[in-house]
Parts: structure tokens; C-alpha cells; sequence
């Protein structure tokens, strides 16, 4: 065990033996920067919600982008960045020893065309940034193999679902958080296996139940206590208004406290230290991911991944470390958007691929450095050199410094997590993306308290939240959603709607505390400053109704 103070907040933190085996084992360095300072530079290079119009630069047609028109680079549309109409080694130059490796890749990632965003396999999605497998998704951050999903993030395997977050084979829901194989089911949190829920946490195997926490396998039931058909129906009657609605999410809160939570989600793992995680083994401070083993400090990856440190999205992959959205790959280090790539380092938007080192865009390719063409042999022979000159500049093993990021700190992930003042960005030099005036008109159209009455012209209104002021509107489908299950229109943006469902995650980090009940020692990620009352895994069991 080695403990080290982090040399970007100075705070200790812990190298454990079996951490210094693994980073043995992928021939990288301890880490310099702790757990959670690795994970803000990592999210500063992933834009997720930031949405710009913009012209291709090769064919000149109107892209929907995460890059804003002021940045530096150029910037192509999906199809025609994958097309043979360009070639990235073109922009290949040979490594200056004179110079230190991030400066050299500074100017490479000026030069190489981007795509607007990363959008695989999906047909209609365009508005979702990183839709993997997906049809007819809008505004749809990471959905996989989802249809007709709006305004969500993170919802697989999932069909006809507005505003929700972290849901798994769902459908008809709405405004539904970590939810597991649901069907019509609105306002619910921590809910599997369940249908026709309304106001619920924690319930599993139910039906047709309404403010109700810890249940399993209960049908009609209010408030935790039984009713009748028509008793619940009448209730349900009640969600079509507005007030209605507010009044009921105010009370449902207040009424959730009085009910143990779990101290932590976990589903069939053995051998873990996380958060909402399912099949795995051997973990430790792993979070919202499935399918993992032997793996550390991995964040948000819904299946599979394996041997594996510091990663973010970065699913199917093996012996991955530091790594941004690093999905099939094999042996990579410090990579960012790599797809089915094997035995690289410093890499970004490059697929289907091995042996690349500071190299960005290049597709099937192999034994470039700097997007320029070695034989094997000279690969070889370079690259060791290379290693040895960053050792001596302080850069080897280090992830790329967040003022080399394509996207400003306010628009990127990192800010979500690790808010900063814009003074404190631009002191630290990291870009800052100021609002734009033009987002911000007055409305010409104020939604009603119900449904009722709307007509489908709303969809060419300006709406303005309630909460930032900035402007949005309607789309058909979103509006024919509302009116199906007959909901009244919002009146906050979606991101105000994606903050307000935020704040229900936990954070990213553990804290020690007694089991309310057996006063056992547990780790969990409700600090104990809260109000939850919160159980270890055997007494939350016992508890449930």
C-alpha cells in the first residue's frame, strides 16, 4: 500500500498492491492525480448536451454538431467523415523530439477533420449524441438499441420513454430513474419488474401502485397500503393536472424519508464496492455499469468490461485504463472515442484499428504515429523512443491535459460533476462557452396546467423554462407522448428536467456508515449528513412490505 498526494488538489489517496500489479501489467506508471481528479480531466473531453448548428466543411450542407461553429478544427458530417473523400494520414507529421507530446498533438488535433457527432448504427437519432443501435431517438444522450425515446439518458433496450434516466428494457414511461424492465410507469425511482406505477421507489414485481417505497410484489396499493380498483384509478385521474403533479412529487418525498434505502442498488454481484451495478465481480468504486470483472473506478458502462481502471463508457473492452467512451477495445491507454481498437495509446475518434499512438481519425489502420505511416519494424523501434522523451517531460502516463480539450469546460461532462465559477475556468485556461442571447426570446405560448385542448400548432411556439429562462419547443412526437398518457406540457426546459432528475443520483463516492437498524458498518454513497435513513443489504431485505 502507497499513498500519494495528488498533484492537482494536493489531497492524498491510496495505491494499493493490487492496483500497482495492474499497472504493471498495461507497462503505465502509478497514477499522479487521484480518483477523482482522473475522472474530471477524463470528463472534460465528453461533450453530452450541447448542441450546435453548423455547415459541413467538405460538403456544405447543415450538421447538427457538439462542436460550436467558433472552433478550430473542421468539422464533418457523419456520413462524410467515414467516406473515402478524405484521408486522415494527409495530415500525418513526424514526431519533433524539441517539442513536448501534447503540444505536437495540440496541433494534429487543429488540423484532422472531426465527425459532428458520434452516432453509430442509428437510423432518425441525430439529435442524440453517442446513440448506439438506435431508431428515432431525439435529444437521447447513450441510448442503446432504443426507439422513439426522447429527452433521456442512458435508457436500453427501451421503446416510447420521455424523460428518463438510467432505464434498462422499459416502456411507456416517464420520468423514470434507474428503472429495470417497466412498463407504463411515471415519477419512479430504483423500480424493476413492474407496471402501472406512479410516485414509487424501491418496488419491485408490482402493479398498478402509486406513492408507495420498498414494496414487492404487490398490486393495488397507495401509500403503501392497499385499495381498491376504482380508489386507484380515481387517483390516477388526479396526474392529468399540473398542480396536481407538484403537489404529489412534494409529498412523495417528505413520505419517502420514512422508509429505509438500501445502501447501495447492487444486483447479482459478488465481491464489489459500488453502486447500482448488475453481474459483476471483483469490483471496487464502480458505478452505474453492468457485466464487469476484476475491474476498478468505472463509471457508467451498461455491459460488459473486464480488467480494467479508470474508464468511462468504455464497454466490451479488456485491459482498458484512463479511457474515455473506449467500447470492443483491447490494450489501450488514455484513449478518447476508440472503437475495436487494440495495443494503442493516446488516440481519439479512431476505429477498427491497433498499434496507433497520438493519433486521431484514422480508420483501419495500423502502425501510425501522429497519423503518420510506419512500417512494423520502424513503429517499433520509434515508439519506445517517444516514451522515453515524454518520461522526461513529465507527459507519459499522464490522460491529456483538459485545456487541449475540444469542447469548452461548460459544455463538456466535467462541469455537470465538478462545477466550477467561469472565473476559476479561465483562470485554469480551459475555454468557456457563453450563453447565447438568442436563446433567450420572450415566449409566445405559455403551457396550460392540462393537456386539454392543445392543438398540434403548439409545436411552432417558443417556450421559455421556468427556471432558466432559456428558450425550447416542441416536438409532434413528444407532444402526441403527452397527450397519449395526458400529460401536461412542461414548463422547464430539458435541462432544467435533466438537472431536476440528477439531483437524485448519488454521488460518486463512499462514505462509512452504521446500518440504522443493526447499526452495522457499511459503505454506501449517502453521506451521513442526509436524512435518508439508510440499511445494510440484510435489514433493508427484512424490511420490505
Amino acid at each position: 500500500m502507497e499513498t500519494a498526494n495528488c498533484k492537482n488538489c494536493n489531497q492524498s489517496y491510496e495505491i494499493t498492491d493490487k492496483d500497482l500489479v495492474f499497472y504493471k501489467k498495461i507497462a503505465a506508471p502509478p497514477p499522479t492525480f487521484c480518483p477523482d481528479c482522473r475522472r474530471q480531466r477524463r470528463f472534460a473531453f465528453r461533450n453530452e448536451r450541447n448542441l450546435y448548428l453548423r455547415k459541413c466543411d467538405l460538403s456544405g450542407k447543415q450538421i447538427v454538431t457538439t462542436y460550436s461553429p467558433d472552433k478550430p478544427f473542421k468539422v464533418y458530417a457523419h456520413d462524410v467523415w467515414w467516406s473515402d473523400k478524405w484521408d486522415p494520414l494527409e495530415y500525418g507529421q513526424p514526431f519533433d523530439f524539441n517539442k513536448p507530446f501534447f503540444e505536437q498533438y495540440k496541433e494534429l488535433q487543429n488540423k484532422v477533420p472531426r465527425m459532428n457527432m458520434i452516432v453509430v448504427n442509428s437510423e432518425n437519432s441525430d439529435y442524440s449524441p453517442y446513440c448506439v443501435n438506435s431508431k428515432d431517438c431525439y435529444m437521447c444522450v447513450s441510448s442503446n438499441y432504443s426507439e422513439d425515446v426522447y429527452y433521456s439518458y442512458q435508457t436500453n433496450l427501451s421503446r416510447d420513454c420521455m424523460d428518463s434516466f438510467l432505464c434498462n428494457n422499459c416502456e411507456l414511461c416517464y420520468e423514470s430513474l434507474y428503472g429495470m424492465n417497466l412498463y407504463h410507469c411515471m415519477w419512479t425511482v430504483n423500480c424493476r419488474d413492474s407496471s402501472d406505477l406512479f410516485f414509487c421507489r424501491d418496488c419491485q414485481g408490482c402493479q398498478k401502485c402509486i406513492g408507495c417505497a420498498n414494496l414487492k410484489n404487490k398490486q393495488l396499493y397507495a401509500f403503501n397500503k392497499s385499495v381498491s380498483e376504482e380508489e386507484y384509478n380515481s387517483l390516477t385521474k388526479l396526474f392529468t393536472d399540473r398542480k396536481n403533479i407538484q403537489k404529489m412529487q412534494q409529498s412523495f418525498h417528505d413520505t419517502s424519508l420514512k422508509f429505509p434505502y438500501r445502501e447501495n442498488y447492487n444486483i447479482n454481484c459478488e465481491n464489489v464496492t459500488g453502486d447500482h451495478l448488475r453481474d459483476c465481480k471483483n469490483c471496487e468504486y464502480c458505478f452505474d455499469a453492468g457485466g464487469l470483472e476484476d475491474c476498478k473506478y468505472i463509471y457508467v458502462l451498461p455491459k460488459g468490461g473486464k480488467d480494467s481502471y479508470d474508464s468511462h463508457y468504455s464497454q466490451n473492452s479488456e485491459l482498458v485504463y484512463d479511457c474515455v467512451s473506449a467500447a470492443n477495445d483491447y490494450n489501450c491507454k488514455w484513449v478518447i472515442h476508440t472503437w475495436d481498437v487494440k495495443e494503442s495509446m493516446y488516440c481519439d475518434e479512431c476505429y477498427y484499428s491497433n498499434n496507433l499512438f497520438g493519433c486521431i481519425g484514422l480508420r483501419q489502420k495500423k502502425y501510425c504515429i501522429l497519423n503518420k505511416q510506419y512500417s512494423e519494424v520502424a513503429f517499433n523501434e520509434l515508439l519506445p523512443k517517444i516514451i522515453e522523451h515524454m518520461k522526461h517531460t513529465g507527459e507519459f502516463g499522464e490522460f491529456f491535459p483538459m485545456n487541449i480539450s475540444t469542447f469548452c469546460y461548460n459544455e463538456s461532462l466535467a462541469f455537470e460533476h465538478f462545477p466550477l465559477t467561469k472565473e476559476e475556468v479561465l483562470t485554469k485556461n480551459l475555454g468557456w462557452k457563453d450563453k447565447d442571447s438568442k436563446e433567450y426570446k420572450p415566449a409566445t405560448y405559455q403551457p396550460l396546467d392540462t393537456i386539454s385542448e392543445v392543438k398540434d400548432e403548439v409545436i411552432n411556439e417558443i417556450l421559455a423554462c421556468d427556471d432558466c429562462g432559456k428558450n425550447y419547443r416542441l416536438i409532434l412526437q413528444e407532444l402526441n407522448f403527452y397527450c397519449k398518457n395526458k400529460l401536461p406540457i412542461p414548463i422547464k426546459c430539458p435541462d432544467c428536467r435533466y438537472k431536476q432528475r440528477a439531483k437524485f443520483r448519488n454521488p460518486f463516492k463512499f462514505w462509512e456508515r452504521a446500518c440504522a437498524k443493526c447499526h452495522k458498518k457499511i459503505h454506501t454513497t449517502y453521506n451521513p449528513d442526509r436524512p435518508e435513513i439508510v440499511y445494510c443489504e440484510a435489514c433493508y431485505l427484512e424490511s420490505l412490505y
